[in-house]
């Protein structure tokens, strides 16, 4: 199951900067992120079946000017997103088993957006 969200994000050190500045602000920017998320699985219709899962994270970026790790913490707004859309039903370790980060130079976006992929673990 693989899901693309062409949506941009904000990075981790975007987030610690705007918590700092005001609580309020950090909140709005959790809140609007996971919100994009929500939005684009309830139009695509994204939906992953009750399991467990390994979820393969592929970053695409327009340049190298961001820390990979600064990246990968996007994902908590997308699994939040995901969660409330209803596409997953929870977030949990008895959900998502292991992540993944595959970040790749794409010269011609223009904000970092994902693809997210979700393999079923077979116990």
């Amino acid at each position: 199951m693989i899901i693309e969200l062409k949506t941009p994000l904000t990075t981790l050190n975007e987030y610690i900067n705007a918590e700092r500045r005001n609580k309020y602000i950090a909140h709005k920017i959790k809140r609007d992120n996971t919100n994009r998320v929500h939005n684009i699985a309830r139009v695509k219709k994204f939906n992953v079946p009750y399991g467990l899962y390994d979820v393969n994270f592929y970053w695409k970026k327009p340049n190298n000017k961001i820390d990979h790790d600064n990246i990968a913490f996007c994902k908590k707004f997308i699994l939040d997103g995901l969660q409330a859309s209803g596409a997953i039903q929870n977030d949990n370790p008895k959900v998502i088993n292991n992540f993944t980060d595959s970040f790749e130079l794409v010269k011609e976006v223009k904000f970092i957006w994902c693809v997210v992929e979700f393999v079923k673990v077979e116990k």
